[in-house]
């Protein structure tokens, strides 16, 4: 696993830190999220992402439908979720 997660309802908020680059880890950080009993539909997600280093094609546009067709649409529970 790259990653740790940190859920804290008290800022209404789910913290990952990413170490390193591994494909599909994105989603899974977001699954243990919302498989764990203090997250809440609508919180907000916030990603460290400072030591990871991303292949180019990992671009906006890339990004932007991977949320699009990944994260919305299997995740009812992330309907209204701010990602930063």
């Amino acid at each position: 696993m790259s990653f740790q997660i940190c859920i804290s309802p008290e800022v209404n908020c789910v913290f990952a830190q990413h170490i390193g680059f591994v494909p599909g880890e994105g989603l899974a950080a977001v699954n243990e999220a919302i498989s764990r009993d203090v997250f809440r539909p609508g919180m907000s997600f916030m990603r460290d992402t400072r030591q990871m280093s991303l292949p180019e094609e990992f671009d906006f546009a890339w990004f932007k439908k991977d949320f699009q067709e990944t994260y919305e649409k299997e995740h009812a529970l992330l309907q209204g979720t701010k990602f930063a």
